[in-house]
């Protein structure tokens, strides 16, 4: 459904800043625009005890998630040997297998999400992952491993863009961005529990023996490990189905002007140069961790001869420390310089924090023991974080409110399409060099760096777009998109 009058498309805003007066980020507060204040976004509920059992349940749904992905990262060398696998196959698993699924999947399953409401998407998805981790355990060859990877990648597609869509709808002002801050952080502190968990996972799923069937006793350990990584899921899908979240005039369950496909296509159009910016500066950082974190546990365990719960804990305790440090970090930068940078503080921090995690992979051709490798990447970890707790909020801040789950759903497409490629080109790169020793780890530095440095080129380049249309959002000027346009009788 259209609207049977329509004001002229405006123009991708200027990148000029001298008619936009932005106030500190974060503060609760909105930009004024030409002298005037800012119209913030449609009334929403304050933050409640529903809120913050919605934000906790997510936290929840987001744990599970990242035991189920971290378990496939662990089991990566016991799968090559037991499958017979090569480098590339390990990297079209994660690439294409997970990743490239979401891409795919994410803009359909968000329709879905504001059609018939975010809850029966998101509790659907936990049991369609949850039952294809059992499938990964089930696995005999690379086709059926490959399938059950992208039943994974598919079950986990939603996730974003329904937190994305439900945190604002929650919270409001000052409470928005420190739920946003908490579903990060805790999403990141997650994947490394996640991965210390499936260490711990690994290493002890053996003593189950006695008391499974014959047929279960037999499997070997990294069958059993998938199973019991997918054991919570009933529960965790349980614990979403008794979320509530607003409805009504709050939470619409289908906008007619969000719902036409060109309207929303419309509005990507006419901003796709700061969008593009956007999401592919941060795509690319993405792809450049993710090509680290992929293909670290399999350098520990074939260069340093680690365990599967040695590599757990290190990787987790570097994880966790760069989280803490990226977080504290993150904090006393913005607040530092929000006073002077204004709204552009946020991709001024995303960009040097890329540049500085790049810098940071180069010594890891000089390591001559695993746990260098995970202060490094503790150390690189830190300064992804830094900008990644402001991510959301940022995200947010570009898109109309009732858009909120379609752009959070096209910045996972358009960020996953580009990180499918991260494992699938280590693979390549590392199987050209696999007569030398270290090999592998050359083709994650080079990957990891590479890709980080032109991220941190494209968020700087968009730095000046982002402000500017900002300011055009949260003035209400864009009256034809989203709960800003006027309502069709």
């Amino acid at each position: 459904m259209t609207f049977s009058s329509r004001p002229p498309a405006l123009a991708e805003p200027s990148p000029d800043r001298s008619a936009v007066d932005v106030l500190p980020l974060g503060d609760g507060t909105f930009p004024l625009v030409d002298g005037a204040p800012a119209v913030a976004d449609p009334p929403t509920r304050d933050a409640s005890l529903a809120g913050w059992y919605v934000l906790a349940v997510l936290l929840a749904v987001m744990l599970l998630a990242n035991i189920d992905r971290q378990i496939l990262v662990l089991l990566a060398e016991p799968l090559r040997l037991d499958l017979g696998l090569t480098d590339v196959k390990l990297g079209l698993l994660q690439g294409v297998g997970f990743a490239l699924v979401i891409g795919l999947a994410a803009l359909p399953l968000a329709w879905l999400a504001d059609r018939f409401g975010r809850r029966k998407v998101l509790v659907s998805c936990v049991l369609m992952w949850s039952g294809a981790t059992v499938g990964c355990g089930l696995a005999r060859d690379f086709s059926e491993l490959l399938m059950a990877t992208m039943l994974l990648g598919f079950g986990e597609a939603a996730l974003v863009p329904i937190a994305f869509g439900v945190l604002p709808e929650m919270f409001r002002n000052r409470k928005r961005v420190l739920a946003n801050a908490i579903f990060m952080t805790g999403n990141n502190l997650g994947g490394a529990a996640g991965i210390t968990i499936c260490g711990l996972l690994v290493a002890n799923v053996g003593a189950l023996r006695p008391w499974l069937p014959a047929a279960l006793a037999e499997l070997t350990p990294w069958r059993l490990a998938f199973f019991a990584a997918a054991l919570p899921g009933p529960l965790v899908a349980l614990l979403a189905a008794t979320m509530r979240t607003p409805r009504g005039p709050v939470a619409p369950r289908l906008a007619p002007a969000v719902a036409d496909l060109h309207e929303f296509s419309r509005y990507v159009h006419e901003r796709a140069h700061t969008l593009g910016a956007f999401f592919g500066g941060f795509g690319l950082a993405q792809l450049g961790l993710t090509a680290m974190l992929a293909w670290l546990p399999v350098i520990a365990a074939r260069l340093y001869g680690q365990s599967p719960q040695e590599i757990g804990a290190g990787m987790g305790a570097a994880v966790i420390a760069g989280i803490v440090l990226g977080v504290f970090l993150g904090t006393l930068t913005v607040r530092h310089f929000s006073v002077r940078l204004g709204a552009v503080t946020a991709m001024r921090v995303s960009w040097v924090s890329f540049v500085l995690a790049g810098a940071t992979a180069l010594p890891m051709l000089l390591a001559t023991h695993a746990w260098q490798l995970y202060v490094l990447f503790g150390l690189q970890a830190a300064m992804v974080m830094a900008a990644a707790n402001l991510l959301p909020t940022v995200l947010q801040d570009l898109s109309p409110p009732d858009m909120r789950s379609r752009i959070a759903a096209l910045y996972t497409v358009v960020t996953v399409l580009l990180t499918a490629t991260g494992p699938v080109a280590v693979g390549l790169v590392s199987d050209r060099l696999s007569d030398r020793p270290a090999g592998l780890l050359i083709a994650v530095v080079v990957i990891g760096a590479g890709t980080l440095g032109l991220g941190a080129m494209l968020v700087q380049r968009g730095e000046g777009g982002f402000v500017a249309l900002a300011a055009v959002l949260r003035s209400g000027a864009l009256p034809a998109y989203g709960a800003t346009a006027p309502r069709p009788s």
